[in-house]
């Protein structure tokens, strides 16, 4: 029986809601693919055909709330603000997003925050990172139009947020509002860095002598 698309969308939001109650009940690591095939009241095999691996699952979780997050940011950013401020903003709004999957979103972070590797990249994970480049690339061409984005900008970019996530993640309460200090540091240090370095900092070619 050919299944339609509102029932694959169906399946694919019960996968991820069940998954989050057992991730949350019983730990990440604990939980197997086949839990979750069995509490959606699917097949394992099926289970597969949504996602590749039971941290896709994870990271599409995630990227649920960050998609919400970012949207509501799109309909309220400051367009006067600084780019250091809607940086700051940008990613305060993620993580807020972020904190009902804390507890089990660290054993993924890797995955996440690892460089593109290109075709190899689950779609999950892709994009996860394409939402929230696109969103940084757009502060760039309004805020700093002379500096080209490129593969230096976005190394050095991608470098200090994964920084901050995984300071976040690894924070216990008590010293959750540090999170806030070193993001606010990291953006200044990237800003910074684009003031400096100019037309160059995108990588782009110095001119000959």
């Amino acid at each position: 029986m050919r299944i339609t698309a509102a029932q694959k969308t169906a399946a694919r939001e019960r996968i991820l809601r069940v998954a989050h109650r057992l991730f949350a009940k019983r730990g990440f690591a604990a939980v197997t693919t086949r839990d979750v095939a069995r509490a959606a009241d699917i097949a394992t095999g099926t289970l597969f055909n949504y996602f590749r691996t039971k941290e896709a699952v994870a990271v599409a979780l995630a990227a649920v709330s960050l998609a919400d997050a970012r949207a509501a940011w799109d309909a309220r950013a400051a367009r006067t603000a600084t780019l250091d401020e809607q940086l700051f903003t940008l990613i305060v709004d993620e993580l807020r997003a972020l904190e009902p999957h804390r507890d089990y979103f660290i054993p993924v972070l890797e995955a996440v925050l690892k460089p593109p590797s290109g075709a190899a990249d689950d779609p999950e994970t892709a994009a996860v990172r394409a939402g929230h480049l696109d969103r940084v690339r757009g502060l760039l061409a309004t805020h700093r139009p002379a500096v080209p984005t490129g593969p230096v900008t976005e190394h050095l970019y991608w470098s200090l947020y994964a920084g901050v996530l995984t300071f976040w993640a690894a924070a216990p309460p008590p010293d959750r509002d540090e999170t806030l200090a070193v993001l606010d540091h990291s953006v200044r240090a990237f800003v910074g860095w684009l003031d400096a370095a100019g037309p160059t900092a995108a990588g782009a070619t110095r001119p000959r002598k």
